[in-house]
């Protein structure tokens, strides 16, 4: 357990289970002073201490904390184990420094990294690694392989070490005898079903 000054109050003193921290980001932000930390676990919760020594001492605690950096260039330690990522942006929420996203406890945190920095991140806490996004397409070597591009292109085949997929063989023209077959057999399909449906009436 961590001990911690809640910023209201007397000086109110809180215990903080490290193990359970989700994210933990400076103050300055939503009128939170700059020297505080702003912690979220079971309810977020405020404190004085700052963001260097809260992060220090959860992650003795929670080996799988990891950090990246926020759009405004600030520091957000996190679950990397609970989270998911990266996380495409949409139109609106790109800018203001912000390149990429990941998912922890159902909300999107915006950061400044890479698609490719976020998913080494959590991929180093063994959390939920998705697919790169890139220009509202999503690029994996998974997705890749598994295609039919790849399998039925030779050279590509052989780089990934995929079996071949041979290429549908063409469909050759019918034999005039052949199409002359076909057709009696359809008439006498025809002319069955007719007979079968006067028996009926």
């Amino acid at each position: 357990m961590i001990e911690l000054t809640l910023l209201v109050g007397n000086n109110t003193k809180a215990q903080l289970d490290g193990t359970r921290v989700l994210k933990l980001r400076g103050g300055s932000l939503d009128g939170v002073p700059a020297a505080g930390t702003v912690v979220t676990w079971d309810e977020p919760m405020v404190v004085k201490e700052d963001l260097g020594y809260v992060a220090s001492a959860v992650q003795a605690e929670l080996p799988v904390l990891r950090q990246l950096k926020l759009p405004v260039g600030k520091p957000v330690w996190f679950n990397g184990h609970l989270a998911r990522g990266p996380v495409r942006l949409l139109s609106n929420e790109t800018g203001a420094g912000a390149r990429s996203a990941f998912v922890i406890d159902g909300k999107k945190q915006r950061v400044s990294n890479t698609h490719e920095e976020v998913a080494a991140v959590i991929a180093s806490a063994n959390g939920d690694v998705e697919p790169i996004p890139t220009d509202n397409l999503v690029k994996s070597s998974n997705n890749f392989k598994n295609s039919r591009m790849a399998s039925t292109n030779p050279v590509i085949a052989d780089l990934l070490g995929l079996a071949r997929v041979q290429p549908p063989r063409p469909v050759l023209p019918l034999q005039e005898d052949t199409r002359d077959d076909i057709r009696q057999a359809l008439e006498t399909l025809e002319l069955a079903g007719h007979r079968s449906a006067q028996r009926n009436c």
